[in-house]
């Protein structure tokens, strides 16, 4: 029996709310993992940055070290 005329295809109540609640909870499930995916970049990001200015200043130590010699 659906719950109004007007309903998607006839649904009754309580299989609105069971597609409203599964609706609900595969978009926090898409948000989290987006989170999850932000917060994995960015720390990709930063080591990148650490490792590209640990490098430099590897390469400066060693000019300095030729110059001094």
């Amino acid at each position: 029996m659906a719950c109004c005329p007007h309903s998607p295809a006839g649904l009754s109540a309580q299989e609105l709310l069971q597609a409203e609640r599964k609706k609900i909870v595969r978009d926090n499930r898409a948000s989290t993992g987006n989170a999850r995916f932000q917060a994995r970049l960015d720390a990709v990001q930063v080591q990148g940055q650490v490792d590209i200015l640990t490098a430099a200043r590897a390469g400066i130590a060693a000019r300095r070290a030729t110059l001094t010699a």
